[in-house]
């Protein structure tokens, strides 16, 4: 037992006051000495080992002394308390090695605490085992004396058997911890996203059922996403039994293959709430998404040669026009709405021809009635004749007027857009790290927001538009024909060659004029590209611009560049009116040619003068159709910059195999790693997934310019055996560009490892954990500060209630006054005002933020840069909070339900790294390795950090970390 401590100072965590004897308490543990587990923020105990004071027996093995029994209550209250603050490996090594030296104790305890449970429901920890101490004093007390005769003859522990740290579980005895009677099992799937590649054929899912007592069932099922069932998989459902000892199952299921370019498909399998037996769901893991990775390069395989070699250029833009329409076609409501419009512009032809017709007759038979008997055979009665007549045009507006309206209905456009958009922000968030950082944001936006629009309407609603030309000129071809036959006109060949002029002078001049007309394209889309950069940099540098007094010289640049775009597009516009000037001056001369031969004819009386005028607006008709079919052409040559950057987009690299072999391979070594675990253990392993580690060793991270061999950078770290066990607060320091922040990254998802080899051996995160990676950098959606706060918790999920984000805001140290502005109501204007945070208020927030997501692991980049002394305090006591407790602001009652938390962070602050169980020294020359704080260290730097933001300079300079070189002041 342990006595009181020697100073009065609070300890950063749990409680109001250091529990006595902590730093003696975890060297004993560990098998250390006293001293060498002191830490200057901590206070400074002294063990009451024996009647001696503080000393060891001769074996050099610490002894307890035994206090008397009226005293017992005062201490067990402080060693109850220091085991609820202390992390969790190092409560879990104490307590098998109580388990396996008392076993008595642990049984009758789990007894009693289930007792105590039953009879007053939902308590706190604590609660319980001050009702287990009041619940039978007397056998207490017997139980006390029996195992003070166990300690004479049990052997004590070798203090060289545990150093370094917490050591992992042994395969000889590996540490794990039954659940407690009566306590319900938790099914959750084995991660969040399961990947699979799109040759395979099935997809495996593993069920994971924690505290593994009895037999347990749910039942599961598949639900639609981007991919639908029945088309790229297939509906599954079931039933999963667990029987007991049972701690993994497996769901398949079946893939469809499809060698069309399909984009991100995914679809959602979820556990079921009906139906549970013994078992309760995961809150966070009950549902997993499948992602099914599409190989096939948009939007036709055919261009996959290209692609390797870089030849993007190169292609034509024709081609790449056709299979964007056919792909888009594939989708079957983009297929029926251009069906229904296909046909319903057709008949909106048919009707044009009828009514030229009912023209020609109206001027013929109607108003000019002809002597001959056939004509006077036709007209039954002229004036009955025009009413029907003038009342029978009425119908085509009335057609017309209800196709236009129906087909915005038919989502022909909308679907093609959402389809086209949502591939590349797809494509977009599936970039690797190295083709994320050589895009311009500037030229996301111009594609997703005018170059996706301007693809829709030529690859996809211009294709209707050459059909509907098309078929109107074959309409009119045929009452060409059709007019000339049944007047019997000799000169029916000329109208075939005149109505033949158009297609091949419109092709020549295409080609003739499609060099020039790309190079101007070209140049001004480069024109605009630069305004679209340079008006970006003026947003996002408009105080370099101010501070430096360079307001003029951005104006200047902003004007150079108008002046350069508008020369670009007047280029473009003179082109334009001569490629459009030349239809008009066609059809004036094919015009001029039927009016030569069609009024001698009328001069002669061959020809009716209405079948003339009539045929003559038809000439004029086909020049206006060939001249909308030639516009199409110009549109389909002026979209090919277009086409071609989002063909860019939509093909650059992604990492979804690498992460998904990663994933694999981490699943394995985790299964691996608990069925060791299980094997070697006499119980069911309820809490062997808490005991995987996160190791990482000999990994290298490259950064490769995109389309291209040569290295722009590589950054190579040797990590020798690291290995980092759930439930501590883990610090990186090391010097500026020695690799803190890749590592970070490299933890926490953003960066993956490069290389193509397996690589489950050398990196290894516990995958049924949710990681969770915040940046240096404050960022924030456009929404309120409730929104940005709870934005990476689910809708509806209890972690996002109000009076927990309150709750977790003032205990960050946000001002109240921010925090009694916290409303579910978002808006712009709330937006606004978050913006207007000072630095060390955003920085809050992003930590709040990071808290109220209550992650497994959290790896962040320097949690309290821009904040002063006293606030990085409170923010790292937040953090260590979150490990000890597992979680902040949760239900107490849970504790034991829920996984242990990791905080792995970088900082420069003495203050900050004195906070972490474990402390890593990363150097890109010997790597990463554990250190640990001079003895020496002078305890009241932390005093002095609170109380002056000038205490950096009193510090000693072999203790205040960015001073020094870290070899001074930390201890391999």
């Amino acid at each position: 037992w342990l006595k009181g401590p020697t100073r009065g100072s609070r300890l950063p965590g749990r409680g109001p006051s250091a529990p006595p004897g902590m730093a003696s308490m975890l060297s004993f543990c560990q098998g250390r000495r006293p001293q060498e587990r002191q830490q200057p923020q901590r206070e400074t105990y002294l063990p009451l080992l024996r009647p001696g004071g503080g000393a060891s027996d001769e074996g050099g093995s610490p002894v307890l002394k035994e206090l008397p029994l009226a005293s017992r209550g005062e201490e067990s209250a402080f060693v109850q308390q220091w085991l609820l603050s202390c992390s969790d490996a190092v409560a879990l090594n104490i307590l098998v090695e109580v388990a396996s030296q008392r076993p008595a104790i642990v049984e009758r305890a789990t007894a009693k605490a289930s007792s105590a449970a039953c009879r007053s429901g939902d308590q706190h920890p604590k609660d319980f085992a001050a009702e287990v101490i009041e619940f039978a004093p007397e056998s207490e007390a017997s139980l006390l004396d029996d195992h003070a005769a166990q300690d004479a003859a049990a052997p004590t522990p070798n203090d060289g058997s545990r150093q370094g740290g917490t050591a992992l579980p042994s395969a000889s005895g590996p540490p794990t911890a039954a659940p407690a009677p009566g306590e319900s099992a938790t099914l959750q799937f084995s991660c969040i996203k399961y990947l699979c590649a799109e040759e395979e054929t099935s997809v495996t899912l593993e069920v994971l059922r924690i505290n593994s007592q009895g037999r347990s069932q749910a039942r599961f099922r598949t639900k639609d996403g981007t991919a639908r069932a029945g088309q790229n998989y297939e509906a599954t459902s079931g039933l999963l039994v667990f029987e007991p000892g049972e701690s993994r199952k497996s769901i398949d299921i079946k893939l469809i293959d499809d060698e069309t370019y399909s984009g991100v498909l995914e679809f959602h399998v979820l556990l079921e709430s009906e139906g549970l037996v013994n078992a309760t769901l995961s809150s966070h893991l009950s549902v997993a998404r499948v992602q099914r990775i599409d190989d096939d390069v948009f939007p036709n395989n055919r261009f996959r040669q290209q692609i390797h070699e870089g030849k993007v250029t190169q292609l034509q833009s024709i081609q790449l026009l056709v299979d964007y329409f056919k792909l888009q076609f594939a989708n079957p409501v983009i297929r029926r709405g251009t069906i229904k419009m296909a046909i319903c512009a057709q008949l909106k032809n048919v009707i044009g021809i009828v009514k030229l017709a009912g023209n020609c007759y109206l001027l013929d038979r109607v108003l000019i009635p002809s002597s001959s008997d056939k004509a006077k055979d036709l007209v039954l009665d002229q004036h009955l004749t025009l009413v029907l007549l003038i009342l029978s045009g009425f119908l085509p507006v009335a057609f017309s007027h209800v196709v236009d309206y129906l087909k915005q209905y038919w989502r022909v456009s909308s679907t093609a857009r959402m389809c086209l958009s949502s591939a590349l922000a797809n494509a977009f968030m599936n970039y690797n790290h190295e083709t994320r950082l050589t895009i311009q944001s500037g030229d996301l936006v111009t594609a997703i927001t005018g170059d996706v629009e301007t693809l829709v309407k030529v690859g996809c609603m211009n294709m209707l538009v050459f059909a509907d030309q098309l078929g109107k000129i074959f309409l009119c071809l045929a009452f060409q024909l059709g007019a000339h036959y049944h007047y019997d006109l000799q000169w029916g060949y000329v109208t075939l060659l005149l109505m033949a002029i158009f297609p091949v002078v419109m092709a020549a001049t295409i080609l003739a004029r499609l060099r020039i007309t790309t190079t101007a394209l070209s140049s001004s889309l480069m024109r605009h590209q630069d305004l679209v950069k340079h008006v970006e940099c003026m947003v996002k540098h408009f105080r370099l611009y101010a501070d430096f007094n360079r307001r003029y010289r951005c104006v200047d640049t902003h004007e150079e560049n108008i002046s350069a775009l508008s020369l670009a597009l007047r280029d473009v516009s003179v082109i334009l009116e001569n490629d459009r000037y030349l239809m008009k001056w066609l059809t004036h001369i094919v015009v001029s040619f039927y009016i030569l031969f069609g009024g001698l004819d009328v001069v002669n009386g061959s020809m009716p003068p209405g079948v003339f005028i009539t045929c003559l607006n038809v000439f004029v008709k086909v020049g206006s159709h060939w001249a909308a079919i030639y516009a199409t052409g110009l549109q389909a040559v002026y979209g090919s910059p277009s086409l071609e950057r989002i063909f860019r987009f939509m093909n650059l690299p992604s990492d979804s195999r690498q992460r998904m072999r990663l994933s694999r391979g981490q699943r394995k070594s985790c299964f691996d790693y608990v069925d060791h675990l299980e094997s070697a253990s006499s119980s069911s392993g309820a809490c062997s997934l808490d005991l995987v580690p996160i190791h990482l060793a000999n990994l290298s991270v490259s950064l490769r310019a995109v389309g291209m061999q040569q290295v722009r950078r590589e950054t190579t770290i040797a990590f020798d055996k690291l290995q980092i066990d759930q439930g501590h607060l883990v610090a990186l320091v090391g010097r500026s560009g020695e690799g803190k922040s890749t590592l970070l990254r490299l933890l926490g998802g953003a960066q993956l490892p490069s290389g193509e080899k397996d690589l489950s051996s050398q990196f290894v995160i516990p995958t049924h954990a949710r990681v969770l990676h915040v940046t240096s950098e404050p960022m924030f959606v456009q929404r309120g500060l409730y929104e940005n706060l709870v934005f990476g918790v689910p809708p509806g999920h209890p972690d996002g209630r109000m009076e927990r984000v309150k709750e977790i805001c003032e205990l960050v140290g946000l001002p109240s006054k921010v925090v009694a502005g916290i409303s579910e109501e978002g808006s712009q204007q709330d937006y606004t005002t978050m913006e207007s945070l000072s630095a060390s208020e955003k920085r809050m927030v992003v930590v709040a933020r990071a808290l109220i997501a209550n992650p497994e692991i959290l790896c962040i980049h320097d949690p309290t840069l821009g904040v002063n002394a006293g606030a990085a305090e409170v923010i790292m006591r937040q953090l260590r909070e979150m490990v000890l407790n597992r979680g902040i602001a949760l239900h107490e009652g849970a504790w034991a339900s829920r996984r242990p938390r990791t905080c792995i962070f970088s900082s420069t602050r003495s203050l900050c790294i004195s906070y972490a169980h474990e402390v890593y020294m990363v150097d890109n020359i010997r790597g990463v390795y554990a250190v640990q704080m001079h003895d020496d260290a002078p305890e009241q730097s932390v005093d002095r950090m609170k109380t002056s933001s000038l205490s950096h300079a009193k510090a000693p300079k072999d203790w205040f970390l960015p001073l020094a070189t870290f070899r001074s002041p930390l201890r391999v």
